[in-house]
């Protein structure tokens, strides 16, 4: 063989293996294509400048474009997302000056029909063989339903917890009719500030609604009153009476009617028993 059809061969040879070398470089390049096409979140990652190096599918959906390599090149400012650029620039940046991977952002992208959706964003920087970060990895998972059952979650426990304070109050304050013109409100337990507003609002609807004459609060259950429930009752009744009906006061024990004239409580606009009994025997008479 002469030289020359060696040299022919050799080069020959040389050209097949490159062919060979390209196509397993290719099959490797569509293999990892299709890797990260099938995870369950949006992939990308973009350079110093914020320019796309490779993404997903995910990606390119989401900005209506064909396949990934279309978005390679671009920046944020060129996608249907662009109002949230800056931003998503500013996170890149600092997550690429810092070196540190930061996990579980929340963010809103606007897809390429308009609709916004909730991401949790996780982002990372790259480095090359020297340990210096060239670029920034990041992940997308659209958390746009599970956000939503959040919000309403929040919302029913709100709406539960409004309607539990409402039970809550009106078994604090109970309004009982005896008789026509005559109401009963047994209090039990701590009375403060909150409660005494509570009484007066709940015993001034009840005597509007019932048209009663005579309103009995009864504190037998009360074992504490300072000066602000003592207050409260006085306002109860001075608003008692621009209605029309005339409070009594009920259950007075040894304790409560010395904290009282301690406290030099002015009870002249109330009527005073020492039983629950008394009193109500007084409202029918």
């Amino acid at each position: 063989m002469t030289d020359a059809a060696t040299s022919a061969n050799t080069e020959a040879n040389e050209f097949e293996l490159l062919q060979a070398r390209n196509a397993e470089l290719e099959r490797q390049v569509r293999q990892h294509q299709q890797v990260i096409d099938a995870l369950p979140m949006t992939l990308f990652w973009k350079d110093q400048d914020g320019r796309f190096l490779g993404c997903n599918q995910k990606v390119a959906d989401a900005a209506a474009l064909a396949r990934p390599a279309d978005v390679i090149g671009k920046t944020d400012s060129d996608m249907p997302w662009s109002a949230m650029a800056e931003n998503y620039r500013a996170a890149d940046r600092e997550v690429m000056a810092s070196g540190q991977t930061r996990l579980r952002i929340i963010e809103e992208l606007q897809q390429a029909d308009g609709k916004v959706i909730w991401l949790e964003t996780n982002k990372a920087p790259l480095r090359d063989p020297q340990g210096q970060v060239y670029a920034v990895l990041g992940t997308h998972e659209d958390v746009t339903a599970r956000r939503n059952e959040e919000n309403e979650r929040m919302q029913r426990q709100e709406e539960i917890i409004a309607g539990q304070a409402s039970v809550l109050a009106e078994l604090s304050t109970p309004l009982i009719p005896l008789r026509d013109g005559v109401l009963l409100m047994p209090l039990v337990g701590a009375i403060d500030t909150r409660r005494t507003q509570q009484v007066l609002e709940a015993l001034l609807e009840g005597i509007s609604a019932y048209q009663a004459e005579t309103a009995i609060l009864d504190i037998t259950g009360v074992k504490v009153m300072d000066t602000q429930v003592a207050d409260g009752l006085l306002r109860a009744a001075r608003a008692a009476k621009l209605l029309g009906a005339t409070v009594y006061l009920s259950g007075i024990s040894a304790e409560i009617a010395q904290t009282l004239v301690q406290l030099g409580t002015d009870l002249d606009q109330i009527i005073t028993f020492g039983s629950l009994q008394s009193a109500i025997a007084r409202a029918f008479r």
